[in-house]
């Protein structure tokens, strides 16, 4: 078994209404995960805030229900739990709206004290360590044509130094390319 992409769209104008018309396309027979980004607008350099919405309605198969309510925490794990900071439930229809969504995010931002705003992090980092070196093999970022000769010519061996960057559309871009001496390489 193994989990692939059956569609995605684009966003819409408001994180609100992008939320609401998923809920309203959804199938009441048939289990499935949403990856949805809850950013209005991203902030350049930063990453985007996505949620993992685990949509098991009580129409789904037995065997689908085991399958989607065992394996939420392993897809959230093998793509990195840093990446997803929020997973969500659902079963019913009703539950898949932004008003729905957004009164139990309120519910779960209860003001901490530091200590237990430290030791909330805490945890997340030790999660996010335990993650297996292979996890961003599961996400896929395009890569500009230079990117790719300038990553083929390090392989060859003509520059020993290519730096790249993720820009604000999700895709590996070229930052610079240089043959540096030995000097040169320790200073970066």
């Amino acid at each position: 078994e193994t989990i692939s992409e059956a569609g995605r769209s684009a966003y819409a104008g408001s994180t609100a209404a992008d939320f609401d018309a998923m809920g309203e396309s959804l199938d009441e027979t048939v289990a499935a995960f949403y990856f949805f980004c809850t950013d209005e607008a991203p902030n350049a350099g930063t990453a985007r805030h996505w949620v993992i919405i685990s949509w098991v309605p009580d129409l789904a198969k037995v065997r689908d229900k085991m399958l989607y309510s065992s394996s939420r925490d392993d897809l959230r794990k093998t793509l990195g739990m840093g990446y997803f900071p929020t997973d969500y439930y659902a079963n019913e229809k009703s539950d898949m709206t932004w008003a729905t969504y957004s009164k139990g995010l309120e519910r779960n931002d209860a003001p901490l004290s530091a200590t237990e705003q430290l030791q909330k992090e805490e945890a997340m980092m030790e999660r996010d360590t335990s993650i297996r070196s292979n996890a961003m093999k599961a996400i896929e970022f395009g890569m500009s044509e230079d990117v790719k000769s300038n990553l083929v010519a390090f392989k060859a061996g003509d520059v020993n130094l290519v730096e790249l960057s993720l820009t604000t559309e999700e895709t590996v871009a070229l930052a610079s390319s240089h043959t540096l001496d030995e000097a040169g390489l320790q200073a970066v």
